[in-house]
């Protein structure tokens, strides 16, 4: 499909060339309703920028004449560490950005006024290609207007835009956990799960959830199947432990599988030896816990993030997708030592 060019908007509106490539921009030197009109003909003709084309343009801005890539934004809700792997999916990010020759800058959008304040800047800057990190949270609430952008998420959250999105395989991760205490010698393994208590992750939940019941339904002759253990945690750490140790004391699991270190802290609170007594694997896990269990990927989908954000921009998708891709990055296991092989 032929690219609409800034001059063909010119002419539909009965302005310059100059006209609307400032309004395109964003700059505020021009009448609100002329920017109005331009806007509204660059929608109704379909035009997007030429990505390296404002890569070009970027490059003069600076004034350093070096011939650069692309730039692409990287929007995180907040700048401190409740962002979650916000640190770790940029990061993966970035590097992938430069493998390929572009650049990636941060942006916090509560550094901002509202997300309009926001899209100036993204706009005078010429970023085009946008990458949404999880957000977990209502507000602040990102709202731009997604048909100027090239955009995908990471994660799936009911706070993020309908984006094309890269996420880690929960449901496969519960999988290979269970599959790695069988292959390791455990006969009784049970599931102890967290879920959150807000609809925050509630796709990873649910994808856990379902594999969780349906290893238990399949994969087991009956005498030897346990319940799974689901639980949520808020402010009270002695009710899900209380809760947790009825049901560790009841089933007799020969190790556990649960959501994180929180499951740990459970038995360790219980004066249960891991893994002298029960072997133990978390679902996410980072290499410097000693856990065993599956890894957070956070780099590996920040990377996966700016392929996808690249084939969407070779491809001219701008806006919300009428049908939304979704990237599911493999599980990785790590071994621990509190899930030793038995002999």
């Amino acid at each position: 499909m032929k690219r609409v060019t800034q001059a063909q908007v010119a002419l539909h509106v009965g302005v310059t060339k100059a006209t609307v490539s400032r309004v395109l921009a964003g700059a505020p030197c021009v009448l609100p309703e002329t920017a109005a009109r331009v806007n509204a003909a660059a929608r109704q003709l379909g035009y997007h920028p030429d990505p390296m084309l404002t890569a070009v343009a970027a490059s003069r801005w600076r004034g350093d004449g070096k011939r650069r890539g692309l730039t692409f934004g990287f929007i995180s809700p907040f700048r401190h560490k409740r962002a979650g792997m916000d640190p770790e999916n940029f990061a993966g990010a970035e590097a992938r950005a430069v493998e390929t020759g572009c650049c990636l800058d941060h942006f916090f959008l509560e550094d901002y006024r509202n997300s309009a304040a926001m899209q100036r800047t993204l706009l005078a800057r010429g970023l085009r290609g946008l990458i949404v990190a999880p957000f977990f949270e209502a507000q602040p609430a990102l709202t731009l207007d997604w048909s100027r952008f090239c955009a995908v998420s990471i994660g799936i959250t009911p706070y993020q835009p309908p984006l094309h999105a890269v996420a880690q395989d929960s449901y496969d991760g519960t999988i290979m956990a269970w599959r790695k205490a069988l292959d390791y010698g455990y006969r009784r393994p049970g599931f102890a799960i967290m879920l959150h208590a807000l609809p925050t992750h509630a796709e990873d939940d649910e994808a856990r959830q379902s594999a969780a019941l349906f290893l238990h339904q399949n994969d087991r002759a009956p005498s030897e199947r346990i319940p799974p253990f689901f639980h949520s945690i808020g402010d009270s750490f002695a009710a899900p432990a209380r809760d947790f140790i009825a049901w560790y004391r009841r089933w007799k699991p020969d190790a556990v599988i649960g959501f994180n270190r929180m499951e740990r802290e459970f038995l360790l609170h219980a004066k249960v030896r891991v893994p002298d007594q029960v072997g133990f694997a978390a679902l996410t896990t980072q290499s410097d816990l000693g856990i065993a269990g599956i890894v957070e990927a956070a780099v590996d989908v920040g990377a996966a993030a700016v392929d996808l954000l690249q084939l969407a921009l070779r491809t001219n998708q701008w806006g919300l997708p009428k049908k939304r891709i979704r990237h599911y990055l493999e599980a990785q296991w790590l071994d621990g030592p509190t899930l030793p092989r038995r002999r």
